[in-house]
């Protein structure tokens, strides 16, 4: 009942309601609110209503089809980087979509930039970085990729400085050569050109305008 987050899609489990499903839209100190998808279609062929939230514990409940977040690979890394298109599949910023602007590997947290500006008034705690936009922090297992980073973003960090953040060279700097879809090409201290994963490097400061 604790790993249950918004926009996961659960079924009930036990009790009367037993057998109604949906998107979970709140959770809250062992509880969750969900419509149920069933009736959900129902009422859109009838009468165009929409049927009240379900308000139940969450240890009646099961999660029947969890959503494709992004997760820990093999290597012990995240497919993601600044630039990539994701879309929050999971808690209180469900549904939210944007650019990735800045990662947090240590602490798994990733940070967003998304037009959506009306959800402001949802959390004014928000960073509000300008008029059309917003930037919003969250943990990055509640995110979908939708689609990686066009290359030339990064065309403006071609000979400058990055810092080796994995792989044998971990916790140097490097200059950068050359950067395709999966690797780079950087030299470690005036040492011969090497080819690293792109997951491998990061800058001092991303900031995509």
């Amino acid at each position: 009942m604790n790993t249950i987050e918004i926009g996961d899609f659960v079924r009930v489990a036990i009790g009367d309601l037993v057998g109604k499903y949906g998107i979970v839209q709140w959770a809250l100190e062992g509880f969750i609110w969900f419509q149920d998808d069933g009736e959900l279609i129902k009422a859109n062929d009838d009468s165009g209503m929409v049927p009240p939230f379900i308000h139940i514990a969450a240890s009646s409940v099961e999660c029947t089809c969890l959503p494709a977040t992004i997760t820990l690979t093999k290597d012990c890394d995240y497919d993601l980087r600044p630039g990539d298109a994701v879309c929050v599949a999971c808690g209180p910023e469900f549904h939210t979509e944007g650019v990735v602007c800045a990662i947090d590997f240590a602490g798994t947290w990733l940070t967003l930039e998304t037009e959506l500006l009306e959800l402001v008034c949802l959390n004014p705690n928000r960073h509000v970085t300008n008029l059309n936009s917003l930037q919003v922090t969250v943990p990055i297992r509640f995110v979908m990729k939708m689609h990686n980073a066009p290359l030339n973003t990064f065309n403006k960090f071609i000979n400058k400085e990055v810092f080796v953040i994995g792989g044998i060279k971990k916790g140097y700097c490097a200059t950068l050569y050359y950067i395709s879809t999966d690797t780079c090409i950087v030299t470690v201290h005036g040492q011969p050109h090497m080819t690293i994963r792109c997951c491998d490097i990061a800058t001092k400061l991303v900031v995509f305008l």
